[in-house]
């Protein structure tokens, strides 16, 4: 199994193992909150893209070390970064794991 393979099987069990059904009578199911996602760590993005002229329309590019070529996963954030339900730092810790894992984001 790949690295990339066992990410996305340890994501898939993680999220089976924390949905409501497996839980105990009368405990509730734990599920991740903005701030718990904002808390994890990642590095910066290798390269920042403008596509526009706001300042918030903008890519982050991050690439795995190593010659390629490399498999591709695009997050799409939609931008509720801007309320108080998440920040930047959502999709951050996703696409440097992916990077970790072989994978440019």
């Amino acid at each position: 199994m790949t690295r990339f393979s066992a990410l996305i099987v340890t994501l898939g069990l993680s999220l089976f193992i924390t949905s409501e059904g497996l839980c105990k009578d009368g405990q509730e199911a734990w599920h991740f909150t903005p701030a718990d996602v904002n808390a994890l760590h990642s590095k910066p993005a290798d390269f920042t893209l403008s596509y526009a002229d706001d300042l918030l329309q903008f890519g982050e590019l991050r690439l795995p070390k190593g010659p390629g070529p490399f498999p591709v996963a695009i997050i799409i954030h939609r931008g509720c970064w801007l309320s108080k339900f998440a920040s930047l730092q959502n999709a951050a810790a996703l696409a440097d794991a992916l990077r970790d894992s072989g994978v440019a984001s």
